[in-house]
């Protein structure tokens, strides 16, 4: 006997949002990290999170990204980010 999947509502699971209220464009900006110019693709929300994260630290934008880039270890930069944005909305 196969194992029957609820129904979902993608709608009413996401409290109301429609799905073009979560899609924005990917922004890529170019920075350097340790001494490397590199670039870093992150959706517009991220992008303003990380700017108001590092005037609220009172650091510039780019000692905060060489900070996440320094604490990632090997993972993504651009998900680094994203992680942290999220621990940000928990406080």
């Amino acid at each position: 006997m196969a194992t029957q999947r609820p129904h979902l509502h993608p709608i009413n699971n996401l409290g109301g949002l429609a799905l073009r209220e979560l899609s924005y464009p990917v922004a890529k900006r170019s920075v350097i990290l340790r001494r490397c110019r590199t670039s870093i693709s992150l959706e517009a929300p991220f992008w303003e999170a990380i700017k108001g994260a590092a005037s609220e630290n009172g650091i510039g934008l780019s000692a905060l990204l060489n900070y996440i880039d320094r604490m990632r270890g090997d993972n993504n930069l651009s998900s680094a980010i994203r992680v942290l944005h999220s621990f940000m909305r928990r406080e």
